[in-house]
């Protein structure tokens, strides 16, 4: 008889006891087995008949949420991070900032367009090729981790250019054929710095209006809720 009973009511294979108990600090615990409770607390366990799915600890859920940066995960997408419209208020400033490098080299090509190609004119330009490699190498630096696009390709352009005025020296030996070099790179640099300061202008013309667009939206999904 006592066999018949222990099998008739023996719970299904699918279900199982676990132990709940709760700790000095008022956290509820579960686990499988009693031994897996410390032994300051197994007086206070109490079994209980689940489903075979093992419930999560209340400790397990805070460190989750944790985890996710102090909030839980969404069913869909597993994260609470929208997506990003538009630039971050970090790339649109070192965007400001490589603009206000590229307007020092801009004016250079115009500045020495119609003086004579000689030594005088020729430390002068050399005075203005020092005078920003500083700015452009400390930007250079800020430029860094930066990942998009526009960015990267400013970093390109300012590195190349602080590699040749580096290599650029103006004395009383140096030739006019290497003044007119100077000129010329200067002209070059000038173009390259105008086309990439319209490109950031419009950059940053889009952000705006798709950061305007997605708040529009969002405004009109609350009203209607």
């Amino acid at each position: 008889m006592a066999i018949f009973f222990a099998v008739s009511f023996a719970p299904p294979a699918e279900a199982r006891y676990i132990y709940v108990y709760t700790d000095d600090q008022g956290v509820v615990h579960y686990s499988d087995f009693l031994s897996g409770v410390p032994p300051e607390y197994r007086g206070k366990a109490r079994a209980k008949f689940v489903p075979d799915k093992k419930p999560q600890s209340k400790t397990g859920e805070d460190q989750a949420s944790k985890g996710s940066g102090g909030s839980a995960p969404s069913k869909s997408t597993g994260s609470t991070d929208k997506e990003q419209v538009g630039l971050s208020e970090e790339q649109e400033r070192l965007m400001n900032e490589v603009k206000s490098v590229l307007n020092r080299m801009v004016p250079l090509g115009g500045k020495y367009k119609d003086v004579q190609k000689n030594f005088t004119n020729g430390r002068r330009m050399y005075g203005d090729i020092q005078g920003n490699l500083s700015v452009k190498k400390g930007l250079v630096d800020k430029l860094g981790n930066a990942k998009n696009s526009l960015l990267v390709q400013a970093r390109g352009f300012l590195k190349s250019s602080i590699s040749q005025d580096e290599n650029t020296v103006v004395n009383t030996g140096t030739p006019k054929r290497k003044i007119y070099d100077i000129y010329a790179r200067f002209e070059s640099e000038s173009q390259q710095a105008q086309n990439l300061i319209q490109k950031i202008d419009q950059a940053i013309q889009k952000s705006n209006q798709d950061k305007a667009e997605a708040e529009a939206k969002a405004k009109a999904e609350a009203a209607k809720k």
